[in-house]
């Protein structure tokens, strides 16, 4: 076949050793769009599921595949998986070679009953460990894309909600600073105000603690203790 109708898909690699799928795009086309009609945008796809010519086969460690040949097969959950094996003993009379997954051959072979003579089981290696494959198939440009358009339908209902908190918080943010700025220059008004009372020769503040160690220095000599004492008061309240 031509090489560019392959998907190849790395399901482990040790050192130099490397198992790759090998599944024609057809197929994953197939897949991928059984995955897009159904919303699913995160899968992993277990490579034995690739043998069965069907669209939907997402992995699901709690269902049964039996493979007849490389371009036939069944899959069934495990309620139903016996009524699948019957019916497939009862169409077919010559010996029969299954390949399972998800199941013991014993346990197979016990649901044939008398029938099990003619029939030869293999179970392929253990493809999942805790239920999670070791490869996956949706690799590539068959890796799902999200949905940004059912995202933002999903989110949408949220963002205005969202967005007039943010503005209500912004405004409380702002006023709060508003009236601590008012605040601060009031405060510093009142203080100045005070100061130029006490100190008439002062014109304007510069520097408040040197310009009050000055005027302090020249005060002193002028005043008696009583009068000094209720005017540092003073000082001390407007600093």
């Amino acid at each position: 076949q031509d090489i560019d109708e392959l998907h190849f898909a790395p399901l482990n690699i040790d050192q130099q050793l490397a198992t790759v799928a090998v599944i024609h795009q057809q197929h994953m086309r197939n897949i991928a769009q059984w995955l897009q009609e159904n919303g699913i945008t995160r899968a992993t796809v277990a490579p034995d599921w690739m043998s069965i010519p069907c669209g939907f086969m997402a992995c699901d460690a709690q269902r049964v595949i039996c493979r007849i040949d490389e371009c036939r097969g069944w899959s069934a959950g495990l309620a139903l998986a016996p009524v699948m094996f019957r019916a497939q003993l009862n169409e077919q009379d010559l010996p029969l070679s299954l390949t399972v997954v998800g199941i013991a051959p014993e346990k197979l072979s016990a649901w044939a009953g008398a029938d099990a003579e003619r029939l030869t089981v293999t179970a392929l290696p253990a493809i999942t460990t805790y239920g999670e494959p070791e490869g996956n198939l949706l690799t590539g440009p068959w890796q799902p894309r999200v949905s940004y358009r059912k995202q933002w339908a999903r989110w949408r209902v949220m963002i205005l909600p969202i967005l007039l908190i943010l503005v209500a918080l912004a405004v409380e943010r702002g006023v709060t600073l508003w009236s601590v700025s008012e605040q601060v220059a009031q405060s510093r008004t009142q203080a100045e105000e005070q100061f130029l009372t006490l100190f008439p020769e002062q014109k304007r503040i510069v520097n408040l603690r040197s310009q009050v160690t000055m005027a302090l220095k020249k005060y002193r000599p002028q005043a008696d203790d009583t009068r000094l004492l209720a005017e540092l008061s003073a000082i001390a309240s407007t600093l």
